[in-house]
C-alpha cells in the first residue's frame, strides 16, 4: 500500500525531472524555461484582468494615462519573465557547454590513445627491422 509520504516523493521526483534542464535538447523543448517564461504573464494577467474589467477602452491620452496607472504592477510583473527567461537560457548554455567538453575530452583521450599506440607499433617495427637487419649483416 502506498502512503501519502511515498506519493508526495513520487511527485516531487517526476517534477524534479521534469524541470531539470536537459543539454540534449534544445531550449524550446525546456519545461524550466516555459515556466520561467509564462509564470510571470500568467501571474500579471491574473492580477490585471478583474482591474482591466471595471474600465472601458479608451484610445485617448487619458485613457493611457489611466491604463499606465491602473496596470503599474501587472506590467512589472509580466516584464519579469524577459530575465527569467534569459537566465534560463544562460544555465542551458553552460550545461550544453560543459557537455561540449565533457565529449572533447574523451574524444581527446581516445585519440592520444591511438596516436601514443601507432607511435609504439612504428617504434617496434623500426627495432624489429633493426634487429634482423644486424641479423642478416652477422650471416
Amino acid at each position: 500500500m502506498i502512503t501519502v509520504d511515498e506519493s508526495t516523493e513520487s511527485i516531487w521526483v517526476k517534477a524534479k525531472a521534469k524541470l531539470a534542464l536537459n543539454p540534449s535538447t534544445g531550449l524550446e523543448n525546456q519545461w524550466l524555461f516555459w515556466l520561467a517564461v509564462l509564470t510571470p504573464l500568467s501571474l500579471a494577467l491574473a492580477l490585471a484582468l478583474p482591474v482591466w474589467l471595471e474600465y472601458s477602452l479608451s484610445f485617448s491620452a487619458k485613457g493611457y494615462g489611466t491604463f499606465l496607472k491602473i496596470s503599474a504592477l501587472p506590467i512589472g510583473i509580466s516584464s519579469l519573465s524577459i530575465p527569467l527567461g534569459v537566465l534560463i537560457g544562460r544555465l542551458h548554455g553552460t550545461k550544453q557547454t560543459a557537455l561540449q567538453i565533457s565529449e572533447a575530452q574523451a574524444t581527446n583521450r581516445t585519440n592520444l590513445y591511438l596516436a601514443h599506440y601507432e607511435h609504439f607499433c612504428d617504434h617496434l617495427a623500426t627495432k624489429i627491422n633493426a634487429l634482423l637487419f644486424l641479423r642478416v649483416v652477422r650471416l
